[in-house]
């Protein structure tokens, strides 16, 4: 299995359960180790009680924890005495580890944080700290439960726990005086009210002393290049930059420390794919700008952040060099009570220490047209190097004259963030833009998020799905295909130019900014309906086929007065309630009763919280040829399914939910199980899970990659070895639908133990293959050949039990 590959198995995964993360950790190669048991412990053991509403903080202590990279426990405390507040990694854990988020019961919280380079250093050390508010000073428990302890492999450590207990000095009632003593420090009023007011006055600001972080905030981020000259010769061009929004507390890059193999992949190639995969595992939200950075050009994207998703990466190549990149790592987004920052960052060129060169102008690529003496044939060609750490770069120097821009004492780029406000909620009373004549063409507003748009002018060159969407700055189209009455979608992730577009059509476009867009060109000729050919007509009509965008006249009133159209402008219409009233009883309160049914409907999308229409699309890789395939999505809250065929000649396929009253089909934190199916209705790739972001939202659509043959299975079961019989060797396959202990045990025909097999803790997953699958060489516990004949094979886990025969002949 190779590393992109190891990837994608944990892209999809709940980012609460420790060995997921685990799994991430696995893909960067660390070796498998083994130790003794680990004690994990409440420290202090016993703690005297603060007052009521004040903090209580203690530790979680690991003694004889030696290889540890990644652990999970679950603090539980009694609510009556204690309330959780905060809690996260402590330093036990090289830097660059991470916490996941917590979960949090009445009476419990699970934390849980794993490291990506590798484990801890020292035996001895705190993994966690947990702070409280005390609701009551009372003697209390705090106890720890489901505790697991894993080294860099994902295996499990041995581990044993010991509890802490909160104490109270002298009698319980003493503490519960301290909240009357506290009264008489507002004298405001002597009346008898006033004191018992004033605890409730008091504990509104102890609340608010750690706010929370705003649910979702946007933030424009401006990447300028501070290189100058032509690139190669004295300027930098900086690869498509990545952005990331992530959990506090993770690093891209740390001087002194091995790059990791995403990071090489950009210093080197400027592929930020493998940072792509890494930010889908730790749950972060990520994008790739589009197009490089020139020497002096900035480029400029808007990310979304939240509660979760705090703190801000950048990395891009240097692309005129070896292994050179600029990066700005784990930047707070949010000051300590919450609210959003403004910052200007330098950054400064950093050498990933994953190539040997000398960095000399001659060892780097590009058209410096030195002369063979000075830059030999082969002298540019990569070479990986052993040991190497990332250290500041010292620039280019000497071979050619490539100018003071290449000797990188100070920064070479910078970083601006500045927080932006969500766009205005979509107008309910204008879901579909009018075109209005302007000129010689049509000027189409768009509101941020999503629209329903009909084209009201064929251009001089057809558009398609592509094309509009790179006009509208759109990141999705939806059709309607009339034929199957079904939705489907174009992303800007999709290769290609996507179906066409037509007129006298409607069109779902998801545009994040908004905006105002000019339509130019003739009547279109491919008129559906015979009432649209009069071109000054059509935009009228178009509306008219969406009763729900009518704005200047509800649509029953239109469509029972057809000469009212033509006799008054939809204005007057509005002002003569009169005219209304007259209208059959049966109009009149169907009329509301529509405005009532759409104002729900009309979802909150400038603060990405929900859309009513989404694309799931995926590149698809592997696929037969010959065989028919179909992509299936399901929202797990909602249980609504998309669906979507495949063919080879398209490999990437998008599922879309849509609808056409504007009621929300994803929400943000919704689950998402997606999966491929081939033509006999079996499982080829998946499911997968995939929990949906506000940047997902704000997108409209979620895009992913499944691979033919990434089956996760749904049920542990035990196969057959093979081969079968065998002579000397043999493989014992099996699949897991969930991370679990795993160990084969073998039996000769009497029932005797000849061998067990610890496979240790394994990952959900299928393990069918030579490369996966347990191997037993015909030997015992002590190294000797087994007789022929007839053994038994028993796969046992924490909740399974199967066995099966194999035959050994000599």
């Amino acid at each position: 299995m190779n590393y992109k590959e190891c990837l994608m198995k944990d892209q999809l995964f709940n980012r609460k359960i420790l060995f997921s993360l685990l799994a991430v950790v696995m893909c960067l190669g660390f070796t498998a180790m083994s130790y003794g048991q680990a004690v994990v412990s409440v420290d202090p053991a016993e703690v005297e009680s603060p007052a009521v509403g004040e903090e209580l903080m203690v530790n979680i202590n690991i003694a004889g924890g030696a290889g540890v990279a990644g652990y999970q426990v679950t603090v539980n405390f009694d609510p009556t005495a204690l309330s959780y507040v905060s809690g996260g990694n402590a330093d036990y854990l090289p830097a660059g580890a991470f916490a996941v988020p917590a979960t949090t019961t009445d009476s419990s919280v699970t934390i849980a944080g794993t490291s990506l380079t590798g484990p801890a250093p020292d035996g001895d050390g705190t993994l966690a700290t947990v702070t409280f508010t005390v609701v009551e000073a009372k003697p209390s428990a705090i106890s720890l439960t489901d505790l697991t302890l894993a080294d860099a492999t994902a295996n499990a450590l041995d581990a044993t726990t010991m509890d802490g207990m909160v104490t109270v000095a002298g009698a319980e009632p003493a503490p519960a005086e301290e909240a009357p003593a506290e009264e008489p420090a507002a004298e405001e009023a002597p009346a008898e009210e006033t004191p018992a007011e004033e605890p409730v006055a008091e504990e509104v600001p102890a609340e608010e002393v750690a706010p929370e972080m705003p649910v979702s905030q946007m933030f424009e981020i401006t990447l300028t290049n501070l290189t100058t000259g032509e690139p190669g010769a004295g300027g930098q061009v900086l690869s498509p930059p990545i952005f990331v929004t992530h959990a506090a507390g993770i690093n891209l890059a740390e001087v002194g420390q091995p790059a990791s193999p995403a990071l090489v992949a950009l210093a080197e190639n400027g592929d930020a794919s493998g940072l792509v995969a890494l930010a889908a595992a730790a749950g972060a939200n990520s994008m790739v700008a589009e197009g490089v950075v020139p020497p002096g050009g900035s480029l400029t994207v808007t990310v979304t952040a939240d509660m979760v998703n705090s703190s801000l990466s950048v990395g891009s190549m240097l692309v005129s060099t070896n292994d050179a990149f600029i990066a700005a790592t784990d930047v707070a987004l949010f000051d300590e009570d919450g609210a959003p920052v403004s910052a200007s960052l330098d950054l400064n060129a950093y050498d990933a220490g994953s190539e040997e060169n000398t960095e000399m102008a001659s060892d780097i690529p590009g058209p410096l047209a030195l002369d063979a003496a000075v830059d030999p044939e082969g002298s540019n060609e990569r070479v990986p190097t052993e040991g190497g750490v990332i250290a500041a770069h010292e620039g280019i120097q000497g071979g050619a004259d490539v100018g003071e821009a290449f000797a990188w004492d100070e920064p070479t780029a910078m970083l601006m963030i500045t927080p932006v406000e969500a766009p205005a909620e979509p107008v309910v009373e204008e879901p579909i833009p009018e075109p209005v004549v302007e000129g010689p063409g049509f000027d189409v507003t768009l509101e941020p998020g999503l629209n329903m748009v009909s084209i009201p002018l064929m251009p001089a060159d057809p558009y398609t799905a592509k094309s509009l969407a790179e006009m509208l700055g759109a990141t999705v189209v939806i059709q309607l295909d009339a034929a199957t009455q079904s939705f489907t979608g174009y992303t800007v992730a999709d290769e290609g130019d996507g179906f066409g577009i037509d007129g006298g059509k409607g069109y779902i476009v998801n545009t994040p900014a908004g905006g105002m867009v000019k339509f130019t060109g003739d009547a279109w000729d491919n008129q559906p309906e015979p009432e649209e050919a009069p071109a000054e007509e059509a935009p009228a009509e178009e509306v008219a086929e969406e009763p729900a965008a009518e704005e200047e006249a509800p649509a029953e009133e239109v469509a029972e007065e057809p000469a009212a159209e033509e006799e008054a402008p939809a204005e007057e219409v509005a002002e003569e309630p009169a005219a209304e009233e007259e209208a059959p009883a049966e109009e009149v309160a169907e009329e509301p009763a529509a405005e009532e049914e759409e104002a729900p409907a009309a979802p909150a999308l400038s603060t990405y919280k929900s859309a009513w229409a989404f694309i799931v699309t995926s590149d698809i890789q592997g696929m037969d040829t010959g065989t028919a395939y179909t992509l299936v999505a399901e929202n797990l809250r909602t249980g609504v399914i998309a669906t979507e065929n495949v063919t080879n000649a398209a490999r990437r396929s998008s599922a879309v939910w849509a609808d056409l009253n504007r009621k929300s089909v994803v929400e943000a934190g919704d689950r998402l199980k997606v999966a491929l199916y081939d033509d006999r209705g079996s499982i080829v790739s998946g499911p997968f899970q995939r929990t949906v972001t506000t940047m997902d939202i704000r997108n409209a659509f979620l895009s992913l990659q499944l691979n033919v043959g990434d089956v996760q299975p749904q049920d542990t079961l035990l196969a057959q070895n093979f081969p079968n019989p065998f002579n000397p060797e043999t493989w014992i396959p099996y699949q897991l639908s969930k991370a679990t202990e795993v160990k084969i045990d073998i039996y000769d025909i009497s029932g005797h133990l000849v061998r067990s097999l610890d496979l240790g803790w394994k990952p959900l997953g299928s393990y069918m293959t030579p490369s996966g699958a347990a191997y037993w060489d015909g030997k015992n516990a002590v190294g000797e050949r087994v007789a022929s004949g007839i053994y038994f094979y028993t796969l046992q886990t924490s909740d399974f039990a199967a066995t099966r025969r194999m035959v050994i002949l000599k």
